[in-house]
């Protein structure tokens, strides 16, 4: 579980942090790489509805891009931060008799959840989700957070308990349960799941996945749309009827981004001069920049799609508001 040091949740405002996480996690369908180890083939062909990717190479990078992919799943947490990852101890399909997620206030509680229901509608069980309240003062907060994530993700049997351990934790849990817990962070409960208690993880018969949420990146919202690309030696009379009333355009030339063309100089430039004469400096974002950087250039675009490239230039596509 991912709350505070000292209270089972956090403010208002880092829980506001969290809803801004990953769109495409929304989606009832995942794309999924699945890096070489135990468990990681079969929990990502959960996720992904059968259909996860295969890492066949070291580069997680490239693999991640080239999937699309929401999520990786792998033997443990490290520093590779592109996009979520899930990690999975001791998971086997078979043995899971119900899933439940332990949340709190931060930034992966959202994500354990919904790995948490995703999971359960896979192998066919039910699904909860839990936070722990220390004392009686903390019982209303801890509903908050119930609240708040239920929300979001529907279909969870909330409950409050009240546990002065991990160790306690578990024991409340039936013996078949695979818990769904959030990544290594400052909370009580996380490091003794994460910490010295480690072995907790072992201790739990049907298994525990530990998640941690990634900011959204661009590669997961491109889409490469060819008949709203101009060429710069392209003359304005034909760019006008093959862009229509698109606001800007791509200008790309041996498939390298070069400039963008709007509609406004389109229409007030001479029919027979090409687009080169009219376009302005390309704006773009590259592939794995964070989605963020993409929305701070759709307002410069006045609402249009922003380009996006790779870091040799080439236009892979664009981000559409």
């Amino acid at each position: 579980m991912d709350n505070n040091d000292d209270t089972t949740t956090s403010s208002r405002e880092e829980f506001e942090r969290e809803e801004a996480g990953p769109p495409l996690i929304e989606s009832d369908r995942w794309s999924v790489v699945s890096a070489p180890g135990a468990g990681c083939w079969e929990l990502g062909n959960v996720l992904a509805h059968g259909a996860a990717n295969v890492i066949h190479r070291s580069n997680l990078r490239d693999a991640c891009i080239t999937a699309h992919a929401d999520l990786l799943v792998q033997r443990r947490l490290t520093s590779f931060d592109l996009v979520s990852v899930v990690v999975p101890h001791n998971f086997q399909r078979e043995t899971v008799g119900s899933v439940v997620a332990a949340v709190g206030g931060g930034p992966h509680s959202l994500l354990a959840a919904r790995v948490a229901r995703k999971i359960a509608g896979a192998v066919g069980t039910k699904a909860a989700m839990i936070t722990v309240s220390r004392s009686q003062n903390d019982d209303a907060a801890s509903q908050q957070v119930l609240d708040r994530i239920g929300d979001r993700v529907p279909g969870l049997t909330p409950s409050v308990l009240r546990a002065p351990s991990a160790e306690a934790l578990v024991k409340m849990l039936e013996p078949d349960t695979l818990l769904v817990i959030g990544a290594p962070g400052g909370s009580w409960v996380q490091r003794q799941f994460a910490g010295p208690g480690q072995k907790l993880r072992h201790a739990t018969p049907g298994g525990v996945i530990v998640v941690r949420s990634a900011e959204p990146r661009c590669f997961q919202a491109v889409t490469a749309t060819p008949g709203l690309v101009v060429s710069p030696w392209l003359r304005v009379q034909d760019a006008r009827w093959l862009v229509g009333d698109a606001l800007a355009v791509p200008v790309v030339a041996d498939g390298i981004l070069v400039g963008i063309v709007r509609h406004e100089a389109l229409q007030k430039a001479p029919a027979d001069v090409n687009v080169a004469t009219v376009a302005e400096d390309a704006v773009y974002v590259l592939i794995d920049d964070p989605l963020d950087a993409a929305a701070d250039l759709q307002a410069f675009l006045e609402g249009a799609p922003v380009p996006v490239i790779d870091r040799s230039g080439r236009w892979l596509g664009s981000i559409s508001p």
